[in-house]
């Protein structure tokens, strides 16, 4: 039996300038069935996943899919990795990716609930009486409910009997509506960062799309708190900080700004905190942000005058909550 490919899905992130390692994507319970059904064959790397379907003599395929919803949960195995990333959406609400508008094509990120099977649903509009109405995720009602008191501020839901998937819930009232996204799945990833739907062509048989994802990697103000021991006054007052490698990775110039200690503020990290009452700290933050990669600026480098006390400072990595940096340096 010859295989040929049905699609790929990559996701690509700033930070590694390619695919993510720290990402993973998996088909739902439905879509695994589904899957096996018409003997798709799965395959995942880094950063993507690959689907390819059995070809009949003809090459034509056994069991077509098309006109089927697939729905893809993108997991990541990075605790940290909100902190090395932009997300595209804020809070709780979690992006959905679709092909409903370009089939060749994934839209931007849909702002998405993720909800239990029972949950209270806070009314978002303040007039009353308001109608609120539940539809699954074609428009077709489901509930529909009216509120008429103030004291009324949440209604509750009963997702389950429905059944999983997406579902949208709508209040109208005579200034105006309110329309939320509600995705109600059983089981949830808990390490869930984005869901992606893809609804298969014929055209897609012959001629596989790739899909992709683009993370942007977090852009951080550098913070060099420099604990200096046993330097004099003049010598602490000529310490600074210098980009030596800009040219040779072609990138931009990243310049400092000296801030004393006596000037640090409530965004600071309390001076008193780094040092007893024998050494001097003095913070170097860059003039702008940088983003973070995986091979980030190199030879950031502390001098006193012409010397070079620090070759090449530390950068924000992929497990960095901040990009604050505390460097201790001592004369004999």
């Amino acid at each position: 039996m010859s295989f040929d490919k049905l699609l790929d899905l990559n996701l690509t992130h700033d930070y590694y300038q390619g695919p993510c390692p720290d990402l993973q994507i998996e088909p739902s319970a439905d879509t695994l069935q589904l899957l096996k059904a018409a003997s798709i064959k799965t395959y995942t790397k880094p950063g993507g996943l690959s689907l390819y379907y059995p070809q009949d003599d003809q090459g034509l395929p056994k069991h077509s899919l098309a006109g089927q919803r697939l729905l893809l949960s993108v997991t990541t195995v990075n605790p940290a990795f909100s902190a090395l990333t932009e997300l595209p959406l804020a809070d709780d609400r979690l992006p959905l990716y679709r092909n409903h508008i370009d089939p060749l094509s994934l839209a931007p990120a849909q702002s998405t609930h993720r909800v239990p099977g029972r949950f209270a649903y806070p009314v978002q509009l303040n007039e009353r009486p308001l109608t609120l109405a539940l539809n699954d995720d074609q428009g077709n009602l489901i509930e529909q409910h009216s509120i008429s008191t103030a004291q009324q501020t949440t209604h509750s839901l009963l997702l389950q009997q429905y059944g999983a998937g997406f579902y949208r819930i709508t209040e109208t009232s005579t200034s105006g509506s309110h329309e939320m996204r509600l995705i109600y799945l059983p089981r949830i990833p808990h390490n869930l960062i984005a869901l992606v739907e893809l609804i298969i062509q014929p055209a897609f048989y012959g001629n596989p799309p790739t899909f992709n994802i683009h993370y942007s990697a977090r852009n951080d103000t550098l913070n060099y708190y420099v604990v200096a021991q046993n330097y004099s006054d003049t010598e602490f007052d000529h310490l600074q900080l210098a980009d030596a490698g800009f040219a040779e990775q072609s990138r931009a110039e990243i310049n400092f700004t000296r801030v004393e200690s006596s000037n640090f503020t409530q965004a600071h990290t309390d001076a008193a905190l780094l040092h007893d009452g024998g050494s001097k700290v003095v913070l170097f933050h860059s003039q702008t942000v940088v983003s973070r990669r995986q091979h980030g600026p190199k030879k950031l480098q502390l001098r006193l005058g012409g010397e070079v006390l620090i070759a090449s400072l530390p950068t924000p990595g992929r497990n960095s909550i901040t990009a604050d940096f505390f460097i201790n340096v001592a004369k004999a």
